[in-house]
């Protein structure tokens, strides 16, 4: 899943982190103990409590950023890994 773009940061970030959310959520229900969950979000306001949820859900939380994203990019990736 992807939201759709505007160019508007701010807009772009809150879409992202709307879709990820609802993601976390399906993975809440769905996953069994032990589950992975991965999601790219872009970085902006509701960043770091989205992060937090993660972290809350699963025993290893990790925030991954690849040497091939720009560094300008707001794109980020959360790893949740071994669902409670």
């Amino acid at each position: 899943m992807a939201p759709a773009t505007t160019g508007q940061k701010h807009v772009d970030a809150a879409r992202s982190f709307e879709l990820c959310r609802t993601a976390l959520s399906l993975a809440e229900k769905l996953l069994k103990p032990g589950g992975c969950f991965v999601c790219k979000i872009f970085q902006g306001e509701s960043f770091q409590a989205f992060s937090e949820s993660v972290k809350k859900c699963f025993n290893k939380h990790k925030i991954f950023k690849p040497q091939s994203s720009r560094k300008a990019s707001k794109e980020i990736y959360i790893i949740g890994i071994g669902k409670k």
